[in-house]
């Protein structure tokens, strides 16, 4: 805060003048709104500049990730499996099941890779203090540490898609009893081994996830990536964007035993249990109590303000929006304003769904690559696009609103009456096939209209400073 002199050359036809100007600094403390921007990736982040784990930089890569994340107020976060239910190389503790009976043998390799996330000692010289990372996935699932294909009772006689799964549907009973005893306990048991080394270690500043992201149809070849040819997957169910009834029953399934252990353990509530969904209205009660996270996609998240509301009221659960970012089509400010949108409707977190472009997306333009791979500038990380910047100025601008709502006592319907003055928030979700993300589209907001709602928050916030 203080001011300055500063000498203003202004010129003509005439000729040139000075014109002395005293600008005035002050200074302000805004609120940290309570809001996570989550860039998920589906594979390690290295191997998006071809180092794999075991190599001698992957770490270093790893970290580049990590920290340029952090510097836009963001959390890198990796699903730690694969449809397969295989799980990624450094991305579980070393285990052994004796008698159905699973132990956790060696937490080392674990915790020497994500210890750094957990303690926050990654961002240490550019923070200056240990910041832990906001979220992080378990890596327990539906194949690990209990192989579906061991403990399922149900085995279908053909492997053609879908009567495989139609044969599987027709033959259940109902999900507890398909599996045989060892399965549940042995999860859980597991489950309770992570509460307890968490708690050991004092990582409680991270909010651990449990997600379950396969889906049956990867069955199917004609579905699966190049790297999936052969591997089938692992799940039986749409665990991932739940849709029919049987779906809901296994989704639940698996949140009743995280929720079985944190009972018997009296702790593990850094532990969330999280679903992305994208039929948000037919969830049959299943998840009533047991769900923490739900991540609405783009059509279910322009629909259902209300039950999201009601369901964070009754059930405490957060809800996010999972989408794309803004494509090159689209003016940046789509993403800032998608940001602002989901704030105003009591959303706590944006997860754009897929987030690590690799080196062909320099040439072909794709939303998904809001980090592009650092290799052609001879980086040991990521270069960032102008998409996660744009974003990143929306998250800017969650902190000049929450600071406004708390100076002001203003409601939600206040807040958004405010934002409507400057910007128009009416959208139109877009999704280019069913099971697609989707996006949000909004009408043109010129980059002016988001600079002239910060200097008005700005002026009301003086208005009201202390003093």
């Amino acid at each position: 805060a203080g001011s300055c002199l500063i000498l203003l050359d202004i010129s003509d036809q005439v000729g040139n003048v000075q014109v002395p100007v005293r600008i005035q600094i002050e200074e302000t403390r805004l609120e940290k709104a309570d809001f996570t921007f989550e860039l998920l990736g589906y594979s390690p982040v290295p191997g998006f500049m071809g180092c794999e784990y075991g190599d001698g930089k992957y770490f270093k890569i790893e970290e580049a990730y990590y920290r340029t994340a952090f510097s836009h107020g963001m959390n890198v976060n990796t699903v730690p499996y694969l449809q397969s239910g295989d799980v990624h190389p450094g991305y579980c503790p070393r285990f052994e099941i004796r008698d159905d009976i699973p132990a956790i043998t060696d937490w080392g390799e674990w915790d020497k890779h994500f210890s750094r996330y957990l303690d926050g000692s990654y961002i240490r010289s550019e923070a200056g203090r240990d910041i832990p990372v906001t979220h992080m996935f378990v890596p327990i699932h539906e194949n690990w540490p209990m192989p579906v294909s061991r403990y399922y009772k149900i085995k279908p006689s053909t492997r053609k898609y879908p009567d495989v799964v139609n044969e599987c549907y027709l033959k259940n009973t109902d999900i507890e009893n398909d599996f045989l005893p060892g399965y549940r306990e042995g999860i859980k048991k597991i489950f309770k081994e992570f509460i307890w080394h968490i708690d050991e270690k004092g990582w409680t500043n991270t909010k651990f996830v449990w997600y379950l992201n396969n889906k049956h149809y990867w069955k199917d070849h004609k579905y699966q990536m190049d790297w999936m040819k052969g591997s089938g997957a692992s799940s039986w169910w749409n665990l991932d964007e739940p849709v029919v009834l049987i779906d809901w029953e296994a989704v639940a399934y698996y949140g009743g035993i995280l929720k079985q252990a944190q009972e018997e353990t009296g702790s593990g509530q850094n532990i969330l249990f999280r679903v992305d969904i994208s039929k948000y209205h037919s969830q049959f009660g299943f998840l009533d109590g047991l769900l923490k996270i739900a991540c609405l996609n783009a059509v279910s998240f322009s629909l259902t303000e209300d039950t999201a509301r009601a369901r964070k009221e009754k059930f405490g659960e957060e809800y996010w929006n999972y989408g794309h970012m803004s494509d090159i089509r689209s003016p940046g400010t789509e993403s800032c304003v998608n940001i602002i949108n989901v704030y105003l409707k009591g959303g706590t977190g944006f997860l754009p769904w897929n987030n690590y472009g690799t080196d062909k997306a320099y040439d072909i333009p794709t939303a998904t690559a809001g980090f592009y791979p650092g290799n052609r500038f001879n980086l040991d990380g990521p270069a960032v696009s102008l998409r996660l910047k744009a974003a990143g100025k929306g998250l800017q601008m969650l902190n000049y609103l929450q600071t406004l709502k708390c100076r002001y006592g203003y409601d939600d319907r206040q807040m958004k009456s405010f934002v409507n003055s400057f910007l128009n928030l009416d959208s139109k979700s877009h999704q280019v096939f069913s099971e697609d993300a989707g996006m949000l589209k909004y009408a043109t907001n010129p980059v002016r209209n988001l600079e002239k709602m910060k200097k008005a928050i700005m002026m009301m916030i003086k208005a009201r400073e202390p003093g």
